[in-house]
């Protein structure tokens, strides 16, 4: 394969087959005493009125207080998991308490917090924007409620947030440490620009105006609220940022779909999970099932400084983003449910899960939670009594139950450098029932030939690789071309498969990781691109390139380029059907 220029290619190959549409719509439980509505339905109005109302008042709390606007944003800082089987769990509690926060401030005490159904609107709801008539609006980082520089910030915050860790106790100091605060010195650096040195990204923006992105090449406003695929030259950090595609129905329908609680610590091989991996504490990453690491991680890295940090509360769009996320673990459990599916992890993975603690909540009252502090706890939606209006995926939880078939692959030589060029993985023997179920013919596109109960199918390759120093300041895109071909970018027969970010690490300089990672895309689109070529024919073998580039304004050189590559290793990929 020819050297890439500014990138680097790992490639692979696979035999699949293809099918896809959408079973209609089922109709979600609403049967709780507060039933969180869609942001875009008149329905949702009141509460959005609420919620503008309190988010105003806890801007307005004193830095010391345990409701300040952005001492709540600090729990999500200091303890939330990403790219790991604990990060739904967490985040439940965390809006959960949330939402109860918000009753109090606003006066209203049938408040439901609203989710932003992305899928079907792939825009920020007007009533998040500050507008020429409306300049001062709170719901908009902005505005002048926020604080305008990080200067500003550290003159209120420097003495609160030391002062804050003194007041932890041994067992939330432990789960610090963990993180990578092993002191008041390290902890108050992650909020302000020193701290990307350290590896983390600055979590309070030097001018409030780049909460939400404000440059000569795009910004998002009233007037620009859409969440699009942009192009590298449109983004300050100078790579391209697949918004809208991110977002679509099929990226949700997988995840829905997966029979599976977590992904095994090895990397997906024999079924296909809703919850990224296994890890052995909610601070690793591990990496990352498909809600997770596309709807979920490109919505918080397309908004702007504030949502791509780890203090993204302080948006208050984040709160119906991420209920929009609760809201389809909450679709996959009833459609696990109707399965007859567990919605647990597996039997011998259970006390390790469940076990876990959450020591940094805070209660209505101002108060650490205290008693309900473990996963186990967090799984429960009962304590926060609530439900959904139907949204995007609503429609599978009736939908049948769909065979998954998987076929893994390793690399040549063990642990194989990631460099200039390509490194070729061993195509090995495939699972018989691939090929046999699932060969690639013209009607297989339009459902001919197949049951009922196979004619919606969708298709993953999970990408198992070590990454390179700075992980977090490059993207990785997944290429897919025919196998008698290789997978160059550019080429007529090579079509992108998925684009893939670290949610929460942009920026960061030391964020290499010595343990392997595991990535699962959504190829269905980029085979049916093929097929729909004419390039694809039964037992036809797939050819993969995983291809990084750098997310730092400008980009790499090629020599820079080089070196942080010099210690990425492939280690395998596993194709699956569902």
């Amino acid at each position: 394969m020819p050297h890439i220029s500014r990138r680097h290619l790992l490639s692979t190959a696979a035999a699949l087959g293809v099918a896809a549409s959408l079973p209609s719509p089922m109709l979600a439980n609403t049967q709780a005493k507060f039933v969180r509505k869609n942001a875009f339905h008149p329905d949702a109005i009141p509460d959005l009125k609420s919620y503008r109302r309190a988010v105003e008042v806890m801007l307005n709390l004193p830095p010391d207080h345990p409701h300040n606007w952005y001492r709540y944003a600090m729990i999500h800082m200091s303890d939330c998991p990403h790219g790991n089987w604990w990060f739904f769990a967490w985040h439940r509690p965390f809006i959960g308490y949330f939402e109860q926060i918000i009753r109090e401030y606003s006066g209203d005490s049938n408040f439901a917090l609203p989710y932003w159904d992305w899928s079907a609107e792939p825009k920020i709801p007007p009533q998040f924007f500050v507008t020429p008539t409306d300049p001062d609006n709170p719901l908009d980082p902005t505005s002048g409620h926020y604080y305008e520089t990080q200067a500003d910030f550290a003159a209120d915050f420097e003495p609160i947030v030391k002062a804050l860790y003194a007041s932890y106790s041994p067992a939330q100091k432990v789960q610090l440490t963990l993180r990578g605060y092993p002191d008041a010195a390290s902890y108050w650096a992650s909020y302000n620009n020193g701290a990307l040195e350290d590896g983390i990204l600055a979590n309070i923006a030097t001018n409030r105006a780049l909460n939400r992105w404000n440059t000569a090449d795009y910004k998002i406003d009233y007037q620009n609220p859409d969440l699009v695929d942009l192009t590298a030259q449109q983004t300050p950090w100078g790579r391209p940022v697949p918004a809208k595609t991110n977002v679509e129905p099929s990226k949700i329908r997988t995840g829905i779909k997966a029979p599976d609680f977590a992904m095994p610590a090895s990397g997906a091989s024999q079924s296909v999970y809703f919850n990224s991996p296994i890890s052995a504490n909610h601070h690793m990453f591990t990496g990352s099932a498909e809600i997770e690491g596309f709807p979920h991680n490109t919505t918080h890295n397309f908004l702007g400084n504030a949502m791509q940090s780890l203090m993204s509360p302080v948006d208050p769009i984040f709160f119906l983003h991420h209920c929009n996320v609760d809201r389809l673990w909450d679709v996959w459990e009833q459609r696990q449910r109707n399965l007859g599916l567990s919605t647990q992890p597996l039997t011998g993975d259970q006390q390790a899960f469940y076990s876990e603690e959450f020591l940094f909540y805070i209660d209505v009252a101002g108060q650490p939670v205290t008693g309900r502090t473990t996963a186990k706890d967090a799984m429960e939606i009962a304590p926060f009594d609530y439900s959904y209006t139907p949204g995007t995926g609503s429609e599978l939880i009736g939908a049948p139950l769909s065979r998954v078939v998987t076929a893994n692959f390793t690399a040549v030589e063990e642990a194989a450098p990631i460099a200039a060029g390509s490194v070729s993985l061993a195509k090995g023997a495939l699972n018989p029932a691939l090929t046999e179920e699932l060969a690639l013919t013209a009607n297989s596109l339009t459902n001919e030939g197949l049951p009922n109960a196979e004619a919606a199918r969708d298709y993953l390759a999970t990408v198992t690789f070590i990454p390179p120093a700075s992980a977090g300041s490059l993207v990785y895109e997944l290429y897919v071309a025919p196998g008698n071909s290789e997978a160059v970018p550019g080429n007529a027969d090579t079509v992108l498969g998925g684009t893939f970010e670290f949610f929460g690490m942009r920026g960061a300089k030391h964020s290499h990781h010595a343990d392997p990672l595991h990535i699962t895309y959504n190829i269905t689109d980029a085979v049916q691109a093929l097929n729909a070529q004419g390039l694809l024919e039964k037992d036809t073998e797939l050819s993969f390139a995983v291809v990084t580039q750098s997310n730092e304004v400008g980009g790499l050189e090629a020599a820079a380029e080089a070196t942080q590559m010099r210690d990425g290793q492939l280690l395998g990929v596993s194709v699956a059907s569902i």
